[in-house]
């Protein structure tokens, strides 16, 4: 289900990269990001603890603007634990990223050893590292649910969320499916992965689709109607990529270069193209000159704004930030959570 592969290999177009210190010393010049709150490293097609200059990035920019918050999700999977002790002096928070325990949690987190995870987790909170564990709920986990909850409190960790994943809804067909192929690295199919089946843990997803095809006829349709409120406007938010490239969101950035089997494919990477990348790199603009260009000041408020898709309405935003339809928030109506701080279990 994620991004970065298309049957257990490499999307076609995405190029295994990452930002370096210098590349951040020179788009975050001392000075010019202190009225920044919060650096979230959260990686759209791979994760952030890979890339080779994380901590000297994180102690940068926690020496500059020692105010920020500096946040982390991650499956955990990777570094040596004397890292993860380096990790804990230098961050706020780290989303860990834990969907089941010994026996399961590997069946969706391909290639994460349990026993590494475990080692790397403990030696995070023990350095006094705040970490928070997200655990999607799938058919194969759902009985692990309180086990889970009681092993992860008892380590530490200050807040357990429990969540279900949208990501069966399939937006080029309009339908929700009731299983996804497991693939290995090699691209053989190995499994299988299926929702939840206790209620309380099933997606308010397919609801919510069914109410607006009750009132709309298709996705189509409504996105063709629907208002867009971009949410990251409204939070004077930024996204950068490993590329190297701003856009507003994770989102928006997840469609470029586009996707083969996107319901999205196209659009964005049509105005990419219009504008040209180059204007949208720190390696070629400072981040200011960026946000004051065309595809901010112009092509994306136009895309917002058209009257309809065939006027160039963005669907991914229409999906994304459409008045009646979300749904990555509504993954998390149904979340629960537990923090072990504030409960007497």
């Amino acid at each position: 289900m994620c991004g970065r592969f298309e049957k257990g290999l490499l999307r076609p177009g995405l190029e295994p990269t990452e930002l370096t210190l210098a590349h951040i010393q020179r788009a975050l010049k001392p000075g010019t990001f202190n009225h920044l709150k919060r650096i979230y490293f959260c990686g759209n097609d791979g994760d952030p603890i890979i890339a080779q200059d994380l901590l000297p990035i994180l102690v940068y920019l926690r020496t500059h603007a020692p105010h920020i918050r500096l946040n982390i999700h991650t499956n955990g999977g990777a570094r040596p634990a004397s890292w993860w002790k380096e990790l804990a002096q230098v961050t706020d928070l780290v989303h860990f990223g834990v969907d089941g325990l010994e026996d399961t949690n590997e069946i969706y987190r391909q290639g994460v050893q349990w026993h590494r995870l475990e080692e790397n987790l403990k030696s995070f909170i023990r350095a006094g590292g705040n970490a928070e564990v997200d655990f999607l709920v799938f058919a194969h986990n759902e009985e692990q649910v309180e086990a889970a909850r009681a092993r992860f409190a008892a380590m530490g960790v200050r807040q357990i969320r429990f969540k279900s994943t949208s990501r069966f809804f399939r937006f080029r067909e309009e339908k929700w499916s009731s299983s996804k192929p497991i693939y290995d690295a090699k691209g053989a199919a190995t499994g299988t992965l299926r929702p939840p089946i206790a209620e309380p843990w099933q997606s308010p997803v397919r609801q919510q689709y069914e109410t607006i095809i009750e009132k709309h006829g298709s996705l189509g349709a409504y996105w063709d109607k629907t208002k867009i409120q971009c949410r990251v406007q409204q939070e004077a938010n930024l996204y950068l990529s490993a590329e190297g490239l701003a856009f507003p969101c994770c989102w928006v950035a997840g469609e470029w270069p586009a996707r083969s089997k996107s319901a999205f494919a196209g659009q964005i990477d049509e105005l990419v193209k219009k504008v040209g990348a180059d204007s949208l790199s720190i390696h070629k603009r400072s981040l200011q000159e960026i946000v004051d260009g065309e595809f901010f000041q112009k092509a994306l408020p136009e895309g917002w704004e058209s009257a309809s898709l065939i006027d160039g309405k963005l669907k991914v935003c229409a999906k994304t930030c459409g008045q009646d339809f979300k749904p990555f928030e509504a993954q998390f109506q149904k979340t629960r959570a537990h923090n072990p701080a504030t409960c007497s279990t």
